[in-house]
């Protein structure tokens, strides 16, 4: 079998980033997924509103969204969309380590996001 990795600019997640409105129905959908946060919390900062998910003190993650985009390429991406949003810079996060560690004990939510449409 031949694979043939594809240049950046042939991403899918990057190709829909490119439809404004997507990028509102995905913020919508990503945060019905991210309501359902068990432990630990996170917040995400964009250039609309601040909103916080989950209640737990154990570990707190702030997330600052730089670009819309990033809604659609990780609800469509799952985790290789959102990867490919943090290279590009779409978005911060206040501690990496702390970010993966909140998804790894909320596993179920994460299935949830990289199977919703990915």
């Amino acid at each position: 079998m031949n694979t043939k990795i594809l240049p950046k600019s042939h991403s899918l997640s990057r190709y829909v980033a490119s439809i404004p409105m997507i990028d509102q129905v995905s913020k919508h959908a990503l945060y019905s997924q991210l309501k359902k946060l068990q432990y630990g919390s996170l917040t995400i900062i964009d250039q609309e509103e601040v909103k916080t998910f989950g209640h737990g003190q154990d570990i707190h993650v702030t997330l600052t969204i730089k670009n819309s985009s990033f809604f659609s390429r990780t609800l469509l991406g799952g985790s290789i969309g959102n990867a490919e949003s943090y290279v590009d810079q779409d978005w911060d996060s206040s501690n990496l380590t702390d970010l993966v560690r909140l998804f790894v004990k909320n596993r179920e939510v994460l299935q949830g996001i990289d199977g919703s449409l990915s």
